[in-house]
């Protein structure tokens, strides 16, 4: 079992790779994963997560509500969608307006430490009109480790100190019809002062129920080896294994942040709508 892909793998050699639960082998067209095999194993019943929040009452609020508590009361409300069983989340970013819903699970406030790495499950639906709606790129849940510093976010880079990495989407107009699915990332190695948009290569449509999973390693302070993954529907979308998140130790994976924003500059034509529904998290690796 591996952590990472050999350095020079040779055309044939087949290898596990535990942290993203995939068995991969090296062609002559380069590294694949096997057909099957990129599973990862949220679906699994033995999965013992640290977070669970189903997203079946007003009482999801508990789970978050540390800081950022913006939207709550008039742009998120629990709801019973189609598709999935008992109720979930359903948030908005009004017409015209940037902000939908910001908050967050402070995983060093509740635990006392934050961890170097972390999970999250969950799933996530477009609600019929968003791309006739989006203008611009926009920001969904991810992770930060932003205390006691505004690096890391809102124009201001991580200049060693504060990050945050962050699912979304690219700006429409970038990618073709679709929902162009990224990480914003605020790390060390990004140029100006806003963060990185990194498209996963995959675009979705509305009004479908889709699986996501999240995977952050800080990786070690001062060097370009953290880790950011992200699976639809259990398979692996993107990878990459060479951030530099921080210069020091500290502000380590703080935050769990439950994001929907629209913007860059732009507001959307209309009522911009998610749902959500049955998150997970794991503090400190894979499930």
């Amino acid at each position: 079992m591996k952590d990472s892909d050999p350095d020079s793998p040779a055309p044939g050699d087949v290898w596990f790779r535990g942290d993203a639960g995939e068995v991969r082998v090296h062609t002559t067209d380069g590294t694949q994963t096997l057909g099957g095999s990129s599973t990862s194993t949220a679906d699994s019943t033995q999965v013992s997560f640290d977070v669970t929040e189903p997203f079946e009452d007003d009482n999801w609020t508990a789970t978050f509500g540390d800081g950022w508590d913006y939207g709550l009361a008039a742009n998120a409300d629990i709801r019973d969608v189609a598709g999935r069983d008992g109720n979930q989340l359903q948030a908005t970013v009004p017409g015209g307006e940037n902000r939908g819903i910001y908050t967050i699970h402070n995983h060093a406030a509740r635990t006392g430490q934050a961890p170097t790495s972390c999970y999250h499950s969950f799933a996530l639906r477009f609600e019929p009109g968003f791309t006739d709606n989006i203008t611009d790129d926009g920001k969904l849940p991810g992770f930060a480790g932003r205390d006691g510093t505004d690096e890391g976010a809102g124009g201001s880079p991580a200049n060693g100190t504060g990050w945050s990495a962050r699912m979304g989407w690219d700006d429409p107009s970038d990618h073709g019809p679709g929902i162009a699915v990224d990480w914003y990332i605020y790390h060390m190695d990004v140029s100006g002062s806003y963060g990185e948009h990194d498209y996963w290569g995959r675009l979705l449509e509305e009004d479908v129920w889709h699986d996501f999973e999240q995977y952050i390693d800080l990786g070690t302070p001062g060097e370009n080896d953290g880790v950011l993954r992200g699976w639809i529907d259990g398979k692996l979308e993107y990878e990459r294994t060479d951030l530099r998140f921080r210069d020091s130790g500290g502000n380590d994976v703080q935050w769990s942040w439950w994001d929907l924003y629209h913007g860059g500059g732009n507001t959307p034509s209309g009522n911009i709508t998610v749902q959500f529904d049955d998150l997970g998290i794991v503090r400190g690796g894979m499930p």
